[in-house]
């Protein structure tokens, strides 16, 4: 299933792509009856009810030691606003009906960004083998889907997979160490595939040397090694992964390499469970906050959703925690179950509600920064939101408001100075 140019404009219509991030709702949520509204308004609705109950208790204290009527009918209809979202947010999170979804084993490696973006070959190769170690399932258990966090592959999976590529660099001396290298990848691969064989998603860098196309892109794989698509990233990265301006290229770091190319088509792979097919869609890093994009792999049929990101270039910040905070709306606004993959976390499995179900923590019980892997279920719903539906109705509602208050407001302005003039 593939995203049509209408699809594709509408994700890409923001201003240098947009970046939906630090959002007044965004604070709610852990407050699960309070993000429910985000069904049918988006975080949009959640920012609106913040900002409607500052508003009033900052017009109430403006307005000490006389109350005005006004300030009671405010006071009033906020109050009502509070109890009608936090009825349906109850009543919302006890009638969503969920059944068992595929078991995912989901890996993080938490491998240092230095060490990611180390230039030695061997530092390459550790991390890939780290991830290795991690994917193989316990005994007795076959889970439907392995999934590998964002770029957790040290080289591009497409070239490391092309032998007749390999074998020409390894005629070229200037090479020779390159497609060594290549090839030690592709017998750690090698041995992924006798450890885990299973379906595996894994999060990689693409390149086309003849088109000079450099893609962040998802592999999906069968059981047997045999790749069944491929998802490059669309809504990438101003300034961390492409330079809007010829002009403006200085403001990109330099470790961060040449600029990648948008992918142009979201497409669904297809997961076999018990004979059928279960389409899901994938996210990459902060796709997960262009909640325009992540609706339509939705709208156009996924079950379930994927996000894999590479959070390591924040290392223990709170970064970490707003960057999950996303993904718990994009599952609430879709009421949708998300496999959440971050290579130094925080990795989860995230309800429909919004609810945390499991997380990948340490021996101490941290959430950032540690290694380890998470085994579970994605839940599926039957519930079709609103906002999957129609988007941010809601939001451009309170722009039109918003416009005409104005409007009314200039209208009905008395004029100043001396009217016989």
């Amino acid at each position: 299933v593939l995203l049509n140019q209408a699809d594709y404009r509408e994700t890409q219509r923001f201003f240098l792509t947009g970046f939906s991030f630090f959002f007044l709702g965004h604070t709610q949520h852990e407050w699960l009856p309070v993000i429910q509204i985000a069904d049918f308004g988006g975080a949009y609705a959640v920012s609106f009810l913040i900002l409607a109950v500052n508003g009033c208790l900052a017009d109430v204290a403006l307005s000490r030691p006389r109350l005005t009527r006004r300030n009671v009918v405010a006071a009033g209809a906020v109050v009502a606003l509070v109890v009608a979202t936090l009825a349906y947010g109850v009543a919302r999170i006890k009638h969503i009906a969920t059944t068992e979804g595929p078991q995912v084993l989901m890996v993080q490696a938490n491998i240092a960004q230095d060490l990611k973006i180390s230039p030695t070959l061997q530092d390459g190769l550790t991390q890939m083998r780290r991830h290795v170690d991690l994917s193989d399932p316990p005994a007795g258990l076959r889970p439907n889907l392995v999934i590998w966090p964002e770029t957790s592959l040290p080289a591009p999976i497409n070239i490391m997979l092309d032998d007749p590529f390999v074998a020409r660099l390894k005629e070229m001396p200037e090479y020779r160490e390159w497609a060594a290298f290549l090839e030690q990848c592709r017998g750690e691969w090698t041995r992924l595939r006798e450890r885990a064989p299973t379906h595996l998603l894994v999060g990689a860098e693409s390149y086309f040397p003849r088109e000079k196309r450099r893609h962040n892109s998802a592999y999906f794989f069968g059981p047997g090694g045999e790749p069944l698509g491929r998802y490059d990233k669309i809504h990438i990265v101003v300034f961390g992964e492409y330079a809007p301006l010829e002009m403006l290229r200085f403001l990109r770091p330099p470790v961060m390499g040449p600029d990648l190319t948008p992918g142009r088509t979201a497409a669904l792979f297809d997961l076999p469970i018990e004979g059928r097919a279960m389409p899901f869609g994938v996210t990459i890093c902060y796709e997960d906050a262009n909640p325009a994009l992540f609706r339509r792999f939705v709208r156009n049929g996924a079950r379930f959703m994927v996000n894999i990101t590479n959070d390591g270039w924040f290392r223990d910040s709170m970064e970490l925690d707003q960057h999950l905070a996303l993904c718990v709306f994009r599952a609430v606004e879709n009421r949708v179950g998300v496999a959440r993959n971050a290579n130094t976390g925080i990795s989860a499995i995230i309800g429909p509600d919004g609810r945390l179900l499991q997380v990948v923590t340490g021996p101490d019980g941290r959430r950032r920064v540690v290694a380890g892997r998470l085994i579970g279920r994605v839940p599926l719903s039957q519930t079709r939101s609103a906002y999957t539906r129609y988007g941010d109705v809601f939001a451009w509602l309170c722009i039109a408001g918003t416009a005409g208050l104005a409007a009314v407001a200039i209208l009905r302005r008395k004029p100043t100075g001396d009217p016989h003039a």
